[in-house]
């Protein structure tokens, strides 16, 4: 699946997979913050990864985009 090495093994292993999003509540990650957009570089692997093998994610793409940039659509 296109979310990388870890992932693929996970779901090879017959594990679920659910992503865990870093929020800087105390203000010292900066750019790793979704609200610095520290997610833009790993939602698309990750999006890619739910399209492929949905059954394998504990969470849906939409979740995802809500979760990892702070905004419903």
């Amino acid at each position: 699946p296109g979310g990388g090495g870890v992932v693929a093994r996970c779901i090879e292993n017959g594990n679920k997979v659910l992503f865990n999003y870093y929020s800087d509540l105390s203000g010292k990650g900066e750019a790793l913050d979704y609200r610095f957009s520290g997610f833009a570089e790993v939602r698309p692997s990750t999006a890619s990864s739910e399209r492929h093998i949905p059954a394998a994610f504990l969470m849906t793409p939409y979740f995802n985009q809500v979760v990892s940039t702070g905004q419903s659509v």
